[in-house]
């Protein structure tokens, strides 16, 4: 519908799950990937690598290597 609308509450979202999780929080990282499959459907390709990037890297330090939600990260990274 409106983009620049959805951008905004996603944004938005992000800025909450930041001060009350903290970025180093796995559920701080799942909004990233929401909001990078946001742009990757709005053809926003860097910004959805970097916020990927973030995302696995957080992931990475905080799940067990094998955790599935690595791998959708993993996954959202080869679409690009």
């Amino acid at each position: 519908g409106k983009p620049d609308e959805a951008e905004k509450r996603y944004l938005e979202a992000q800025a909450i799950r930041r001060k009350h999780l903290g970025p180093e929080n796995p559920a701080f990282a799942l909004g990233l990937d929401s909001l990078a499959i946001f742009y990757m459907g709005q053809t926003k390709l860097v910004e959805a690598d970097t916020l990927l990037k973030e995302s696995l890297k957080v992931k990475k330090e905080k799940l067990p290597k094998d955790h599935g939600s690595i791998g959708k990260t993993i996954g959202l990274m080869a679409d690009l």
